[in-house]
């Protein structure tokens, strides 16, 4: 894929349904900007819905996960930042055929010109096996074979980030999500800063966390960082609600 506009379509088999919307991209280096503008949407509000990154190999049609998103009154309207990391195999967005859309029960998904979809024969792309990793001691700390670095801090550390960004020591959402839970997260990845606040997955929440400028869910980061329990809930629909810095 190029950077660009996409009209996202509806599928249910092979043949495009119906419009939905658009998705616009645009890419700076490694980094890569998404304007998801789609209405009219199939899914539940009590879904989160999955943007899955689509390319081929060997002849095999693949899709992997790049993040999770949630849906307001039928609707997605955000703007996310995705690294080229987040991309299976770190590929580039050019070694892509499309994005796609889903909740397991409704699919869309936007196109490279030349490809087409077949959402039967879809294969997911296989994830190594937790099991296989080494172990190594528990810290609140980790790197990822990315050269990603996740780490708990409070409220106050804020003031270690760019001036730009010390102003969300004032945030209300931050500062409800950091009471609660008493910290928050801060992710860096290839020269990238992800701030994370936790919380749990609710439509509610979702329009809240949106409203004050964290529209990302992101649940795997729990398993990523030591967490005591008071700083967690054992509740399925605990995250982090994320926004890049």
């Amino acid at each position: 894929m190029n950077s660009g506009i996409y009209y996202l379509y509806e599928y249910k088999t092979i043949e495009p349904l119906r419009n939905a919307g658009f998705i616009r991209i645009t890419s700076c280096f490694e980094t890569y900007c998404f304007q998801i503008h789609a209405q009219t949407l199939s899914f539940t509000s009590e879904k989160l819905v999955h943007l899955y990154a689509l390319f081929q190999e060997e002849n095999i049609s693949y899709y992997s996960e790049v993040l999770t998103l949630p849906v307001h009154d039928a609707s997605i309207c955000t703007h996310l930042k995705i690294s080229s990391n987040d991309f299976p195999k770190h590929k580039q967005l050019s070694e892509l055929t499309g994005f796609l859309l889903s909740d397991g029960q409704y699919h869309y998904a936007i196109l490279e010109e030349g490809f087409f979809l077949d959402i039967k024969t879809l294969t997911l792309w296989p994830q190594p096996s937790p099991s296989s990793n080494p172990k190594t001691n528990p810290s609140s700390t980790r790197k990822e074979a990315s050269s990603r670095k996740i780490q708990k801090i409070q409220r106050k550390d804020l003031c270690c980030l760019p001036r730009q960004y010390w102003c969300l020591a004032n945030n209300s959402f931050l500062m409800h999500g950091c009471r609660n839970y008493k910290h928050l997260l801060l992710v860096e990845e290839n020269g990238h800063l992800q701030l994370g606040i936790p919380g749990l997955y609710s439509p509610e929440e979702a329009k809240a966390a949106q409203l004050f400028g964290f529209p990302q869910f992101i649940q795997s980061y729990v398993d990523e960082v030591e967490l005591s329990e008071h700083e967690k809930e054992e509740e399925q629909t605990f995250g982090y609600w994320c926004r890049f810095l």
